[in-house]
């Protein structure tokens, strides 16, 4: 048994390139599978573990433009069983222009209590500079994304003409989980990044900044705004975020009875944490990913044991006469397998390990940058996440890409005589083979080349393999990503591409307020006077809530108001047979999308109740 082992070792050497090509092809192969399986599996808990950072809220309440909660009914919540931790937020939206910029900017405005340093619910995280003083009034900090992208810097002051050119002074920059999707998918208000920004100041500033936004309103409007501004005065905020103890759901009727029967509120929306726009947004982007990070998964691995394969089976095989000659002397087959066994296992304590380590710094970087553009945050920010079954599969998926790697290439040496090994004989087909005389060929050269080419069909079958899983791995990204940026060209409309595009505007206004287009003078016809202006069009949009059948959940969506059938700016396809589909000529009418109407279960001819921002209801049929 020494002798196999002193020879094991030295053919080991022997092998030269072809060990390191097998452990540098098992890394990379474990190691990509690995990493693919890890950001699968590590998403959501790393996803998990950046809303717990800042204490996510279990239930968020929007309270009612008319009712609105005061500090010391806040602080009541104390009282209230399985309530953990809450903040008061006042919420306020403003619109500003700024500087050198020709369109008009908005901003959530965030009133916080001061003497806090921070909320005990959704906090925010300081990313440059430092929170804003209670000592200054005109204090603020705002959320990095809309500063960078329209220059604001650390010290500026900025004046909200939206709401009575009051200015407030920028402290810090933050980046607020809980308005990731406001500030960097706005895919429910803005269709541009840096359009709506996120403003944290303190509540009584902003309180006095309303009070007097109002007031002035009051010196020139004919109607009568001096309730409206005494009630402001006597309370702070409308908006509750909260975290409960345990029983999410029972803490939650806790508090909807308290502000209902209590306070004489009314409750806009009651939102589960799981229910949120960021939480739900961020969450469809992890589970798309993690359904293509599968299949890559699947080929990586394939293309990693095939390439292992073919390497060790031509070392195996161009040992097979030494294998006769050790036979012959009496060492058994046995004792052959344990002759390579030595190769794999060493082989083996190389590569599996650093494999996994591989994939779990893969994984971990692949998330990290991921999250880091959805989030806006800095590379590296989140912390590891050890998944102790990333681990196990590694060992398991290592030791079978090895095992089966060589198993069978020694099993079938094993098979053959000692002559045919020592000789390196063939069997002799006992069919009578037909002999066909060769006719001389100038091109010797191709003749060699497809001769060589195709005597080992066997090796030409795994290398043709190894190569389409290899194509297919690059060509599946390309055509992902390709695929993402036709999908944008393809809805938006730019001078880079002639793709026949569905949103075919080059400018989308947004008026705070309604517009009157039967006014010969109003805005709407100024601006179609204007030179270079080559087709307008008005339509109206707001928030909704549309009902869902049985056990599906309400979706709340965009409501568009335009002229369907003959709209040049907004183009859509009719999903299914078209002939079954109709522009809505009646007031009772409604189209909706196709993916929504799955999610509420809707099909054509259904009616959809909606729910608007008043909670009045209102009945449609699709069509």
């Amino acid at each position: 048994m020494d002798i196999l082992l002193r020879k094991a070792v030295k053919d080991f050497r022997k092998l030269g390139w072809r060990s390191y090509l097998i452990i540098f092809t098992i890394i990379l192969s474990l190691g990509g599978s690995l990493g693919l399986y890890y950001g699968i599996q590590a998403a959501l808990p790393m996803m998990n573990q950046y809303f717990d950072e800042v204490n996510h809220a279990d239930y968020t309440y929007q309270l009612s433009d008319e009712t609105w909660i005061s500090q010391t009914q806040l602080d009541a919540l104390d009282d209230i069983d399985k309530v953990d931790d809450y903040s008061g937020r006042l919420f306020w939206t403003a619109s500003l222009e700024l500087p050198d910029q020709n369109e008009r900017k908005y901003l959530l405005l965030v009133g916080l209590d001061a003497d806090l340093d921070h909320p005990e619910v959704y906090d925010y995280a300081i990313t440059k500079g430092e929170n804003f003083d209670k000592d200054e009034e005109i204090s603020a900090v705002i959320d990095q994304t809309f500063a960078e992208s329209n220059g604001l810097k650390i010290g500026e002051k900025i004046e909200i003409d939206g709401l009575n050119d009051n200015d407030i002074r920028i402290y810090g920059y933050v980046n607020a989980p809980e308005f990731i999707v406001m500030t960097s998918n706005p895919e429910y208000l803005f269709p541009v990044e840096g359009s709506m920004g996120v403003i944290f100041l303190a509540k009584d500033t902003l309180k006095s900044y309303i009070i007097d936004y109002f007031t002035s309103i009051n010196a020139t409007s004919p109607e009568d705004y001096t309730d409206l501004i005494n009630y402001y005065s006597h309370v702070d905020y409308n908006n509750i975020a909260v975290t409960f103890k345990d029983n999410p759901e029972e803490g939650n009727d806790n508090v909807k009875a308290y502000l209902r029967e209590e306070c004489n509120v009314n409750i806009e929306k009651a939102e589960a944490f799981e229910d949120s726009y960021a939480y739900t947004l961020m969450q469809g982007d992890v589970e798309s990913t993690g359904e293509i990070m599968m299949i890559l998964l699947v080929f990586m691995a394939l293309m990693g044991g095939i390439i292992v394969y073919i390497i060790f089976n031509r070392y195996v095989y161009g040992q097979k006469q030494q294998i006769g000659f050790l036979l012959s002397l009496g060492y058994t087959k046995r004792d052959i397998l344990k002759y390579f066994l030595f190769n794999v296992i060493f082989i083996s304590i190389v590569s599996i390990p650093t494999g996994i380590l591989v994939g779990f710094g893969l994984g971990y970087l692949m998330l990290n940058s991921m999250f880091a553009e959805m989030a806006n945050v800095s590379f590296l920010h989140f912390s590891f996440i050890f998944l102790p079954e990333v681990l196990y599969l590694g060992l398991i998926i290592g030791g079978l890409l090895i095992f089966l790697s060589i198993y069978f290439s020694i099993n079938k040496i094993n098979k053959k005589i000692i002559a045919e090994l020592i000789y390196e004989q063939t069997e002799i087909s006992n069919k009578i083979k037909r002999v066909k005389k060769i006719s001389r060929s100038y091109n010797i050269l191709n003749k060699l080349t497809f001769r060589n080419l195709f005597r080992n069909r066997k090796r030409i079958s795994f290398t043709i393999a190894v190569m389409t899983f290899s194509l297919l791995i690059v060509s599946a990204t390309e055509s992902l990503l390709d695929s993402m940026y036709y999908n944008v060209n393809r809805t938006f409309s730019n001078k880079q591409n002639n793709i026949d595009t569905t949103e075919r505007w080059d400018l989308n206004v947004i008026f705070q307020t309604s517009v009157n287009d039967s006014n010969p003078n109003s805005i709407i016809e100024l601006i179609k006077k204007m030179e270079g202006i080559k087709e307008i069009e008005l339509y109206t949009k707001g928030l909704i809530t549309a009902e869902a059948k049985g056990d599906k959940d309400d979706q709340d969506l965009i409501l568009q108001g335009i002229d369907i059938a003959n709209s040049e700016v907004h183009k859509f396809s009719w999903y299914d047979e078209s002939i079954k589909n109709s522009a809505p000529k009646d007031d009772d009418e409604i189209v909706i999308s196709s993916v929504h109407a799955l999610k509420l279960d809707k099909e054509i001819g259904d009616k959809l109740t909606i729910k608007n921002a008043e909670d009045k209801e209102f009945k449609f049929k699709i069509v």
